[in-house]
């Protein structure tokens, strides 16, 4: 059975890459996983423990990346994986040297390397399978070409495939705290919510990533898929709404943004001259995660009534950090809620109403 067991997974990867040759002129390049334990099913939605998000991680966080969210300790597979890998690697520490110089001059974030992931093959061997042009920053990219083959060779000399069997328990547990059904119903409420015909048939990807910092998540839309990579307490196992608003809002974003430079700009011109800002580099990707925080908010607090000073508090908090137009737009959508357009539609009439910052 165990050889049967090979020759089979063998096959699964041969009829995968035979699909990932048509990348970027069809949405066969995604593939969530090769092993049917490492994944659950619901509807229109999907939980996976991912190998690349996997192996990409604990690359990086063998090659420097050692950030925690403040008051936050390592979630305990992050602290085991970390361990073994070290363990491991002390019969390389040349190759070890050279990964580690690698992502020190690259100077690429986790999300960076999260959205790289994304694009290569689900097991080891990988390849870089998916498009570029689903990557949000062309110049990112390009400079990261050469990470899959460092995390190839990563991956034999730390002997991951020993790592991940003694991690896997572990992703397999969490993969089991997520409430499916409630996911579900949740992805209904948001469409519902912004009033617009569910437009992409895509179904929800959540990959839990225990090798991150708490409170990081990042998503992508991968074909047919929209994939939503979720650090240690950054969702409350039912839909991430956060990551997954994404899918509406940015395309809204696009739509009206060009038109409203003069009102929008000096709000980005602020937050990218604050000391410290993290991230959100384009207007487009400052605007959009604003937009997110304010909405996400809202259609928390008509899922769960419950939440509403939680998600009060937290919009202030988030204007406190920089993102100010999540304060306007919270506050004006209350108007939306009580109208019927859509919310498409509304994001011009949010865009208009911005006054000048000071």
């Amino acid at each position: 059975m165990k050889a049967n067991g090979h020759i089979y997974r063998w096959l699964l990867i041969a009829l995968a890459v035979a699909g990932f040759s048509t990348a970027g002129r069809g949405e066969e390049w995604y593939v969530p996983s090769l092993y049917s334990d490492e994944v659950r099913n619901g509807r229109e939605c999907m939980i996976v423990a991912d190998r690349r998000i996997f192996a990409v991680m604990a690359f990086i966080n063998a090659s420097g990346f050692d950030e925690e969210a403040k008051g936050q300790t390592m979630h305990r597979v992050r602290i085991e994986v970390r361990n073994l890998v070290e363990k491991n690697l002390l019969s390389h520490t040349n190759e070890w040297a050279v990964w580690k110089k690698h992502y020190a001059d690259l100077k690429c974030s986790n999300a960076d390397y999260i959205d790289y992931a994304m694009l290569l093959s689900p097991d080891y061997p990988f390849r870089k399978v998916g498009p570029d042009d689903v990557y949000y920053n062309q110049d990112v990219l390009r400079k990261m070409s050469g990470v899959v083959n460092d995390v190839n060779e990563f991956w034999t000399a730390a002997r991951l495939d020993q790592v991940w069997d003694a991690a896997k328990p572990g992703y397999l547990a969490e993969l089991q705290k997520y409430d499916i059904d409630r996911m579900s119903e949740d992805l209904d409420f948001v469409w519902k919510y912004v009033r617009i015909p569910r437009r992409e048939a895509r179904t929800m990807v959540s990959v839990p990533n225990l090798l991150d910092r708490h409170f990081s998540a990042d998503s992508m839309g991968c074909g047919k898929y929209f994939v939503s990579v979720e650090g240690p307490g950054s969702h409350d196992y039912r839909l991430n709404v956060h990551e997954y608003l994404h899918e509406i809002v940015n395309p809204a974003v696009a739509r009206w943004r060009t038109e409203y430079v003069t009102q929008l700009y000096p709000y980005y011109d602020r937050w990218n001259n604050l000391p410290g800002k993290r991230g959100y580099d384009t207007p487009q990707m400052y605007i959009q995660e604003c937009m997110v925080k304010a909405l996400e908010a809202r259609v928390s607090i008509k899922l769960r009534p419950d939440l509403r000073a939680r998600k009060s508090a937290q919009v202030t908090q988030d204007v406190k950090n920089g993102f100010e137009l999540t304060g306007i737009f919270y506050e004006n959508l209350a108007e939306f809620e009580t109208g019927d357009s859509t919310f498409d539609d509304f994001v011009k009439v949010l865009f208009e109403r911005l006054p000048r910052p000071n």
